[in-house]
């Protein structure tokens, strides 16, 4: 069985979120990182900064789970109850993502405005 227009959609929306949220992530950190420089006890730069960290992470993580729910329903042999497992999973996924937009953000305009 192929997988899903609906799902092949989906992945490609997560695909291009994540690499937005990286995109932004690392200008985020890019600004931390010269803050920092200046001001290397400030605890709300440190917090951003590791903020701005673990959402890469997640980003990381979320990429290979997506990739993971794909080869497993790409087989042949994928049932109708795995594909709608793969798609409950994606949306979790979309959920958490979205998330992790709002918190980089809000990170990156906070560190934007104490340039």
């Amino acid at each position: 069985m192929t997988i899903p227009p609906e799902i092949l959609s989906l992945v490609e929306q997560l695909n291009q979120q994540l690499d937005s949220i990286d995109e932004q992530a690392n200008e985020g950190l890019a600004i931390a990182i010269q803050l920092l420089e200046r001001f290397p006890n400030n605890a709300r730069l440190i917090g951003l900064s590791a903020n701005l960290g673990n959402i890469l992470f997640f980003v990381y993580s979320f990429r290979n789970r997506i990739e993971g729910i794909t080869e497993r329903i790409s087989g042949i042999t994928a049932s109708n109850n795995a594909i709608r497992e793969a798609g409950e999973e994606l949306s979790e996924i979309w959920g958490r993502v979205l998330e992790c937009k709002i918190i980089v953000d809000r990170s990156v305009v906070v560190l934007k405005d104490l340039q």
